[in-house]
């Protein structure tokens, strides 16, 4: 069976979002086998004018189907914070907090500034809640706690693919081997302020099917 790898971008910035996505989806499409790709791109749905700020409700709905149906990763490229992705908020922690796919757990992928903060002790964040959700969430992130830039993140993200989805004798890498690419991105990661976080059950990051 054909995994599920889903992509989410922004519709700011020139397009800079969705033309990141759509090139690391093609990178792993190209490189790495025969995977349904899904995209999600905020420009692709009806935007509302609300009270609170424009709004893409259709977007919030796609995201948490394609949660609660399950992939293997859940890539989102663009702009966010400790409460959610977007400006529009596309990502909420309610959202979060409703999710229910405990048997179908995705590894989190977002190039995005401070998604996961860990350090306020005024707020738990998004991303963090995305980990603690005990119906769901995510098995594992690989994810923002800083403000962060728009080419590094692409290149990060790219390099994650790399390592992750490479295959030696059959198996991927499991999350402590994964977490080496530090030694080569050591720098980059420390600049983009990027952790990689799993749950118990995730011995291996991204296991074959």
């Amino acid at each position: 069976m054909a995994e599920h790898y889903r992509f989410v971008a922004d519709d700011e910035d020139g397009n800079e979002h969705m033309q990141q996505s759509d090139d690391l989806s093609g990178y792993v499409k190209d490189n790495f086998g025969d995977f349904n790709i899904d995209k999600i791109y905020l420009d692709a749905y009806p935007q509302l004018a609300t009270s609170a700020g424009a709004r893409y409700p259709d977007v919030n709905q796609a995201i948490t189907q394609r949660v609660e149906k399950g992939c293997m990763i859940m890539n989102y490229t663009g702009h966010g914070g400790e409460t959610g992705w977007a400006a529009e908020q596309v990502l909420e922690i309610q959202d979060i907090n409703g999710w229910t796919n405990y048997g179908n757990l995705p590894v989190f992928v977002t190039a995005t500034c401070e998604f996961s903060r860990f350090d306020d002790p005024g707020r738990t964040s998004a991303g963090e809640l995305v980990f603690l959700n005990e119906r769901g969430g995510g098995i594992a992130l690989f994810t923002t706690t800083r403000p962060t830039y728009g080419s590094p993140n692409f290149e990060l993200n790219k390099s994650f693919y790399k390592y992750a989805l490479s295959a030696s004798n059959g198996k991927r890498p499991g999350w402590e081997k994964l977490c080496g690419m530090r030694k080569g991105k050591v720098d980059l990661m420390k600049r983009e302020k990027v952790h990689p976080s799993r749950g118990p059950g995730s011995t291996h990051c991204l296991p074959c099917t």
